[in-house]
């Protein structure tokens, strides 16, 4: 049902379409029109079969609608795709002047990069996904419903990648998380994710872990969902290299701390290097393992290391925020 792409005059590749519009910014306030949903009483049933979006194929599935009184229930099982299957439930009651909603959603065994390939246009993340989420609200307009949204839900990532971005590497030259345009550059992680729960429309984790061979990582932080910001953080720590087993390596074991916050539209992050390295300072077996090149470093983060002939707690400026690139997630 969807148009294939069109050619251009000369036959070569088309044109690639012009981006959405800017949405308006915050959540709207425009009351809900549900009438319609007092229109008609019903049932509905649709049995999927070899479907495809966007080269995602959904090899089969049943959607069943009922439509009573003003109560739509939707329920969708077993959506085959990605070599996972969905389920998701869904009821929304328009019986009083604030609508209802309340979900249930569990992924099982769905491949994570052609899922966000097809939907955010983004292949960064790779890996298999257990997820699982109930919501319930209730308000007469999107900000209201936005606002009152609460529930609970886990998310799992397992035998993944993060294409784009070596972390273990960038950490141990102390610089930034910015993502490249090479594949071959990628993190391998053994298991991403944690539990969150959901209080008047804020998301809130506190068990976020990354397991992978060369470091972990753990987070714990909110993402108010009305306010549209996030505010998260997260501590990294590096472990030796392979080829480094059985020597010293000045990074491994010391906690990075990395803060990301801001609003949806300029989320950024923003790594703590000044205090990492006074940490590193006062461990006299860490500091004598410092390469020269992360000697220097840390006099770039105002930081004067004793082997370089300063001494370490010198006065340190503040780090710059630095923007998280918008293509790891797609629009």
């Amino acid at each position: 049902y969807l148009p294939p792409p069109a050619a251009t005059p000369s036959g070569g590749p088309a044109k690639a379409p012009a981006p959405p519009p800017t949405p308006a910014a915050g959540w709207s306030s425009e009351p809900f029109d549900l009438t319609a949903l007092g229109a008609a009483n019903g049932t509905l049933s649709v049995a999927l079969r070899a479907v495809t979006y966007h080269g995602l194929e959904v090899s089969r599935g049943d959607i069943q609608a009922s439509l009573a009184g003003r109560v739509l229930k939707v329920a969708a099982t077993r959506l085959a795709l990605a070599q996972g299957t969905i389920d998701a439930t869904a009821t929304l009651d328009a019986t009083q002047r604030a609508a209802r909603l309340d979900a249930h959603t569990v992924v099982a065994g769905v491949q994570a990069r052609p899922l966000l390939k097809a939907l955010a246009n983004s292949d960064r993340l790779g890996g298999t996904i257990a997820f699982e989420n109930t919501v319930k609200g209730s308000g007469r307009t999107q900000k209201e419903l936005v606002s009152s949204l609460a529930g609970a839900g886990m998310l799992r990532i397992t035998n993944g990648a993060i294409y784009g971005i070596n972390i273990a590497q960038t950490l141990r030259k102390a610089g930034t998380l910015g993502f490249g345009s090479s594949q071959a550059e990628k993190t391998d992680f053994a298991e991403l994710g944690g539990t969150y729960t959901i209080r008047a429309g804020v998301i809130d984790n506190r068990d976020m872990k990354m397991l992978a061979p060369l470091f972990r990582i753990t987070g714990a932080g909110t993402v108010p969902l009305p306010a549209r910001t996030v505010d998260y953080a997260v501590e990294a720590k590096l472990v030796p290299t392979i080829q480094g087993q059985g020597g010293t390596d000045a990074m491994a074991g010391v906690p990075i701390p990395i803060r990301v916050t801001g609003p949806w539209s300029h989320i950024a992050y923003q790594i703590d290097w000044a205090g990492v390295f006074r940490g590193i300072a006062a461990d006299p077996a860490r500091l004598k393992a410092l390469p020269g090149d992360l000697g220097k470093a840390a006099q770039g983060f105002g930081v004067t290391l004793p082997s370089a002939g300063g001494a370490a707690g010198t006065a340190l400026p503040s780090v710059p925020s630095l923007p998280i690139p918008k293509s790891l997630f797609g629009k």
